[in-house]
């Protein structure tokens, strides 16, 4: 490539050289791919998985790991912790901020009750939003969380209503570092 505008010049061969005006020597330009680490956890079932809930939740306490047998698409640096249980882990060396979503849809056992979801960072539940709606409810939720290495995200629920039930039809988890 070869590029010469008045005393601008961009040469090369395999690389890139370039010389500007008042500078001495040339300048070697270099391009890397930034590394986005990634990761995302699935699962569906018509028929749902029973998250038991066994006390009230004021979002702070008695919330609960959803953790159907959820599958992976590992892109680079995460994995699910050893298991299919609904933990995604950042497994890179270099402690980065990472952009979580989660989305999921249920059926509450009654359907008046008051769900907290949140996403725990390393066990604890770090943001948070409420849902209610009777059948099949959905609710997505996006946060920003600080992994170094081996930390991980999970999913958590609370009924903030009374000590029941919550079946998980599907769960989405993803998480992308930067």
């Amino acid at each position: 490539m070869k590029i010469n505008n008045a005393n601008d010049t961009i040469t090369g061969t395999g690389g890139a050289v370039a010389t500007l005006p008042g500078t001495t020597g040339a300048l070697a330009v270099k391009s890397e791919i930034p590394n986005f680490p990634m990761g995302e956890l699935e699962y569906f079932s018509m028929t749902g998985t029973v998250i038991t809930i066994s006390g009230t939740s004021d979002g702070s306490t008695n919330m609960v790991k959803v953790a159907p047998t959820t599958t992976g698409d590992f892109h680079t640096e995460t994995d699910n912790g050893g298991a299919n249980d609904g933990r995604l882990r950042y497994t890179g060396t270099a402690t980065k901020m990472f952009h979580c979503a989660v989305t999921l849809s249920g059926t509450p056992a009654n359907p008046n009750d008051v769900f907290v979801f949140g996403i725990a960072n390393n066990g604890t539940v770090d943001c948070k939003t409420l849902g209610s709606a009777s059948g099949t409810q959905a609710s997505a939720l996006h946060c920003m969380v600080m992994l170094a290495t081996n930390d991980y995200i999970e999913f958590y629920i609370g009924n903030t209503t009374a000590s029941r039930n919550f079946t998980v039809k599907t769960l989405n988890i993803f998480m992308m570092g930067v």
